[in-house]
């Protein structure tokens, strides 16, 4: 990644944080998603990959429902699924899910 970012100047990685939903149809917890966003960037910091090159969003459990785990297939929560969603992801700028949740969040990735 760090060689990736070092052949490519412009490139930027945006890190989405998400959690699961411990209610049906609940945004989850956006602090926490901001706070997991926070930590990989931290983490991909201490690597030597330089801060204005990351992007930290969290956006809770706020995830189209098919880039989703359903916590609830079962008819309750069920936390071993819903681990799937509790998570960090890295992506570069032109991935198709990114910005399917940016536009689900209402998010423009040039106000970023």
């Amino acid at each position: 990644m760090i060689h990736h970012l070092k052949q490519n100047p412009e490139t930027k990685l945006y890190l989405l944080g998400t959690t699961a939903r411990t209610t049906p149809g609940s945004d989850g917890n956006e602090v926490l998603s901001q706070k997991r966003a926070n930590k990989l960037m931290e983490v991909l910091v201490s690597l030597g990959v330089p801060t204005d090159r990351l992007i930290a969003i969290g956006v809770g459990a706020r995830v189209p429902e098919h880039l989703r785990v359903d916590e609830f297939q079962s008819g309750h929560f069920d936390s071993r699924v819903a681990q799937a969603n509790r998570k960090a992801t890295v992506y570069e700028v032109n991935k198709n899910d990114l910005q399917e949740i940016l536009r689900y969040n209402d998010i423009d990735v040039n106000n970023l």
